[in-house]
């Protein structure tokens, strides 16, 4: 896979996310394995602190750009590989700038398109949010949900599923165009207002000792360590054959067993609500099938559970500084 790389030059959007941080992880390896990269990482604001070390490498070079508000440089052309993965992942963030939300995944997809070479590839990160509203789990590729433009959540459903419109058009026309619907990836790498459950779950019990709950916690997820997801998604990008893949890991439990191994490993107690509360918008179950992934590519070496939250916890309380 790495050989495939060498020589080519990567515009990842959203470098400093949780997915752009590991997309630069491991582009950093294959650096340091001796392969020829020259990576273009774009990010709306300031790299974390996490990032500024390795984004002094030589092989990268960071551009902040916000891609809603600016054009791109007429020299950012006839790029070999794209990777778009700017788009807000946090749904209190992506209701909350919505309009820019539905950009991102759609004008901002046509835009960068046309600066891919002719024989370039392009990776789309789709989303699991795009099956909203289906009941037969797990879900595969060819599934897709049942919510309306007036879901709560729709500025991000529904400019997804566009997104992925977009990306179909361009394989008919011929472009090396791939989605991914992106199921529940954690880890380290995220900013102190990252208000995903792991982060703020870790978040609570760092600050406040403790880690209350809004509801009972019976909402299902499977969730997937951030390395692997790029791990998968490398695959995909170099060497799939389908036009849209399912990543996601093989961690499934409810939200009170995650606050539990969470309060386990970090020695808090955990606290449920009198009065429940839920997240607006959000489903019962996630559970995507990457049945389509595996019988492509074999058996995935998963990182675990409690392993995947321990490297997380111990980055965590590096960025609240304890």
């Amino acid at each position: 896979m790495n050989n495939t790389l060498n020589g080519k030059t990567i515009l990842l959007t959203g470098a400093t996310g949780l997915i752009g941080t590991h997309f630069l992880y491991a582009f950093r390896d294959m650096y340091n394995a001796g392969i020829d990269l020259n990576v273009v990482a774009i990010g709306r604001s300031d790299p974390p602190y996490h990032l500024e070390g390795l984004l002094q490498m030589p092989f990268v070079k960071y551009r902040k750009i916000n891609l809603v508000e600016q054009q791109l440089p007429f020299y950012f052309s006839n790029i070999d590989v794209i990777i778009h993965a700017a788009s807000y992942g946090q749904p209190a963030r992506f209701i909350k700038h919505a309009t820019e939300t539905i950009q991102l995944n759609t004008s901002v997809t046509i835009e960068l398109l046309k600066r891919l070479s002719d024989d370039g590839k392009f990776l789309f990160l789709s989303s699991s949010e795009v099956c909203s509203g289906i009941y037969n789990l797990p879900i595969a590729e060819d599934m897709i949900g049942t919510t309306t433009p007036y879901h709560p959540r729709a500025c991000y459903i529904e400019s997804k599923r566009c997104g992925e419109a977009i990306i179909n058009v361009c394989r008919d026309n011929g472009i090396d165009a791939k989605s991914i619907r992106l199921c529940l990836a954690y880890g380290d790498g995220t900013r102190k207002d990252d208000k995903r459950v792991i982060n703020e779950f870790i978040q609570k019990a760092i600050v406040h000792g403790k880690i209350e709950l809004m509801d009972g916690g019976q909402s299902i997820r499977t969730y997937c360590y951030a390395g692997d997801a790029v791990k998968m998604m490398l695959n995909i990008l170099l060497k799939g054959r389908e036009a849209v893949y399912n990543v996601g890991g093989d961690s499934t439990l409810n939200i009170a067993k995650l606050a539990s191994m969470i309060g386990y490993i970090m020695e808090v107690p955990i606290m449920f609500p009198n009065n429940e509360r839920t997240l607006k918008g959000s489903p019962d179950t996630v559970n995507m099938s990457i049945r389509r992934y595996l019988n492509e590519f074999g058996d995935m070496d998963f990182v675990t559970m409690e392993d995947g939250l321990r490297k997380t916890i111990e980055y965590q309380k590096l960025l609240y500084g304890r």
